[in-house]
């Protein structure tokens, strides 16, 4: 995907699908629960360390490129995100798909020699496969669809600033302002997910900005509207996967940042959650008339608020709110918060066997499941020896992990998993690694933490 034409070679980002095989043309309308899913499987493949068919540093780059992006074009002036950009933009006078990202080789070529290297023009060209000569004015979307050699990549990186700047100068696509909660949910974690895999701190701040539009104006400590415009939140409430995106993002900016404020605002969403979609130790989506569906949950079928188990182009609410609890049970020792997300598992086997494909979410959830809990504690002042250690803990790839990051605590905390952890007698940060709260000996670190990780604790 990051060598086809879905990926935005120039400006970075993702459009929503292809409308052909072999992903040479997309439809240009570009998502921000696209971006912000798949930002979050790139900074996770860095964490893996790549392969050799995708290495890291190519992983890297596209990440980096769709965060910029992300942030540049779908970041709104009250913060967050907005919902989308338009796949149609005016060219030549009419209104076009994609008029904004393709180009024709006479465009490549005069952008070339405004900018004094025509030499260069001709290796874009073939690069990019834009044909010449009496198709010179065909226009096409910039992308290899290979592994670009070093020098290559050095092209494309020398004129990218200035084929961006050219190409700002074309009537953009319009974007949809709208503010989505859940989806802004997804755009928090997957930032502060970056932030840490490509040592890009500043994109904490752009998740912050996120949270602190939802939590703010979307969220009023007792439900959680779904949508705002301009600052101001209106409308419906919010569905389940709003809820529990919320949820995801604000624990994973939690482990990011250690400022309790999201874990605090974390539990809050899930408190509300689950008295508004749980019944019985099943979900439920309303007073409708409700039977078993195939993921063990249930859905109203009647009305027009169905819970749908299934995951589409964002995960379904199930599957999030599943992994949201396994997250808190991690962090607080919830049996019941653990047993609610075993219900919600118990139905994936016939999830996979009917529809592997809407079921990748909870198949997440449940490799965390199997392979966790597994609790990381960092305490100490803030400084280098803390932020290294939370570095280590954070580049883990390993499922289940739940990392807490905080002051000593001679008590109680308001995350359990930080209760009574000790810092050095010389003040120095500390890791703890536990499996049910259950604790080996504290190191103080990254390498010593790094093997506790990787031998499960």
């Amino acid at each position: 995907m990051c060598r086809s034409a879905l990926f935005d070679a120039l400006g970075g980002g993702f459009a929503r699908y292809s409308v052909t095989a072999d992903w040479s043309l997309p439809h240009y309308e570009k998502m921000l629960y696209d971006n912000a899913q798949l930002l979050r499987i790139l900074a996770h493949w860095v964490r893996l360390g790549g392969s050799d068919e995708f290495p890291a540093e190519e992983a890297r780059a596209a990440a980096a490129l769709t965060a910029d992006w992300m942030v540049r074009e779908l970041g709104l002036p009250e913060g967050g995100f907005a919902s989308s950009l338009d796949a149609d933009s005016e060219r030549d006078g009419r209104t076009v798909e994609g008029g904004y990202y393709v180009w024709t080789r006479a465009e490549l070529d005069a952008a070339a020699r405004a900018a004094g290297g025509a030499d260069d023009a001709a290796r874009l060209a073939s690069l990019f496969g834009l044909p010449g000569g009496e198709h010179a004015g065909k226009a096409a979307p910039l992308h290899a669809g290979r592994v670009l050699g070093p020098a290559e990549r050095e092209l494309v990186e020398r004129w990218r600033g200035r084929l961006l700047a050219e190409r700002s100068r074309r009537t953009p696509p319009a974007r949809d302002d709208k503010a989505v909660a859940g989806w802004n949910g997804l755009a928090v974690a997957a930032l502060a997910d970056a932030a840490w895999a490509l040592d890009r701190p500043e994109l904490l701040e752009a998740a912050r900005g996120a949270a602190e539009l939802v939590r703010t104006v979307h969220w009023d400590g007792a439900r959680l509207l779904r949508v705002s415009h301009g600052g101001s939140a209106a409308g419906i409430e919010g569905l389940l996967a709003d809820y529990a995106g919320c949820a995801e993002g604000a624990f994973a900016l939690y482990s990011a940042t250690g400022e309790e404020r999201w874990y605090t605002w974390a539990e809050d969403l899930l408190a509300v959650a689950t008295d508004r979609f749980v019944a019985d130790g099943l979900l439920s989506d309303g007073p409708a008339a409700e039977v078993p569906d195939t993921a063990g949950v249930r859905a109203a079928l009647a009305g027009a608020r169905a819970l749908d188990p299934y995951d589409a182009e964002a995960p379904s609410g199930a599957s999030l709110l599943a992994g949201a609890l396994l997250t808190h049970a991690a962090y607080s020792g919830s049996a019941e918060h653990r047993q609610l997300a075993a219900s919600i598992l118990g139905g994936l086997p016939r999830l996979v066997a009917q529809s592997p494909r809407v079921a990748g979410w909870l198949l997440a959830v449940a490799q965390g499941a199997l392979a966790g809990p597994l609790e990381v504690a960092i305490v100490g002042a803030q400084g280098e020896g803390r932020r290294r250690l939370l570095a280590e803990a954070l580049a883990s790839p390993r499922p289940g992990l739940v990392v807490a990051v905080g002051a000593p605590s001679e008590g109680e905390a308001r995350v359990p998993l930080l209760a009574f952890r000790q810092a050095a007698d010389d003040g120095g940060a500390l890791a703890y690694v536990c499996r049910d709260f259950a604790c080996r000996l504290p190191v103080g670190t990254p390498e010593a933490l790094r093997d506790l990780i990787a031998a499960g604790g």
